[in-house]
């Protein structure tokens, strides 16, 4: 991201690769806290009977929310990074357009 500051700062297009950038982070975090929970869970197996089904139930859980808001801001993301492409699409368009138009008056 350093070697890109200047790009990022432009306004449309700095938030469009910000938002790349954050799409292709959160499928590594994603597998990283998935990692996390399987040790975690094979940790509580050894666990007394009692003791592991109220974790494994916990783990359980906690995998579902963290899917869920996973999933809840990849979504999020990926409608502000559409909407903003065609922010972009359209001003290129009409810089083209105009610039067209200015060099054949």
């Amino acid at each position: 991201m350093k070697n890109y500051q200047g790009v990022y700062k432009l306004p449309v297009l700095g938030k469009v690769l910000r938002l790349i950038h954050r799409l292709a982070t959160i499928g590594r975090i994603e597998t990283e806290l998935t990692q996390r929970i399987s040790e975690l869970e094979q940790i509580t197996s050894k666990a007394d009977s009692d003791l592991a089904a109220l974790l494994n139930m916990s783990m359980t859980s906690f995998r579902g929310e963290i899917s869920h808001a996973v999933t809840s801001q990849r979504n999020e993301w990926k409608a502000t990074l559409a909407t903003n492409s065609r922010v972009i699409e359209r001003t290129t368009r009409a810089l083209l357009e105009n610039g067209l138009t200015d060099s054949t008056g």
